[in-house]
């Protein structure tokens, strides 16, 4: 199973909270599925699981590479497409969130 810690970077909770309280609501409420469902596999199918791609002039040789898979909301509460983008650490027993976006 998948295990995300969303409180270790402040950053997620402050991204997440700018989306408004319904967003954020459906966005943990996806998260706590994932973990208490989908095994990796089934996740990276599922929501797109990828390494995000920075620009250089954002990152430097050896840098951490950042993750980010899709969520889908309930249709109507964020259009037009209803998705958004969760950014993560990966760390050997855990996914750090670290940001979500539009």
């Amino acid at each position: 199973m998948i295990k995300f810690d969303v409180e270790q970077d402040p950053a997620f909770l402050e991204t997440l909270a700018d989306l408004g309280r319904p967003v954020a609501q459906a966005v943990l409420h996806n998260l706590f599925h994932v973990a208490a469902q989908l095994e990796w596999t089934e996740f990276a199918e599922l929501y797109d699981w990828q390494v995000h791609e920075r620009e250089p002039i954002d990152t430097y040789p050896g840098a951490v590479d950042y993750y980010r898979f899709t969520v889908q909301l309930p249709a109507g509460l964020r259009p037009p497409d209803d998705l958004v983008d969760v950014f993560c650490l990966l760390y050997p027993d855990v996914l750090v969130i670290c940001a979500v976006a539009q």
